[in-house]
């Protein structure tokens, strides 16, 4: 018997080993929340999203992370705002495309933002201050935002068909 025999083939025991480790760099990179933990601490997690949406001026001042698919944008001299379609974001800070959503709200950034990288129907998760509500309109129906000034904003890119994740047993799921 020879020692590469007893040992296994010298290619199987590297394939492996990449394998393992295109595995652990997965789990690391392929699951990372959205916002940077430091950001995600400066969110006032006590904030009920539902009432927020009713009543956003109760809670101006108050750190807040939101997301959702991006409907408009329009630059100004006070900054550029966003208007986005609300959605549920999943454990990961992704918005859930296919969640119910609580309405549109408004993002204020005091930055210029391009609209040809913000574009119509991009995913944006976003963290900032309540400011209370602006008031616009839909077609021709008045509605009234809730206005949130963004401090961090982070863009995502849709993505096709359904996440497929392999832990106990088999499924999709949604987000990472």
């Amino acid at each position: 018997m020879t020692c590469s025999e007893v040992m296994g083939d010298n290619k199987d025991m590297k394939r492996k080993k990449a394998l393992a480790i295109g595995f652990v760099i997965f789990f690391l990179f392929g699951c990372a929340h959205v916002v940077p933990k430091e950001v995600r601490k400066t969110v006032d997690q006590d904030i009920d999203i539902k009432a927020l949406f009713k009543e956003p001026d109760a809670y101006r001042g108050k750190t807040v992370m939101l997301g959702g698919e991006i409907l408009q944008l329009q630059n100004r001299k006070d900054g550029t705002y966003i208007e986005v379609l609300q959605r549920q974001l999943s454990s990961y800070g992704r918005p859930i495309i296919e969640s119910k959503t609580l309405g549109r709200f408004m993002v204020l950034s005091k930055e210029f933002l391009d609209p040809a990288v913000f574009k119509k129907g991009k995913l944006l998760t976003v963290v900032g201050k309540v400011s209370g509500t602006i008031r616009g309109t839909i077609g021709e129906v008045e509605y009234r935002y809730p206005l949130i000034e963004a401090t961090n904003l982070y863009l995502l890119e849709r993505r096709s068909g359904p996440s497929v994740g392999v832990g106990i047993g088999f499924g999709f799921y949604h987000g990472f």
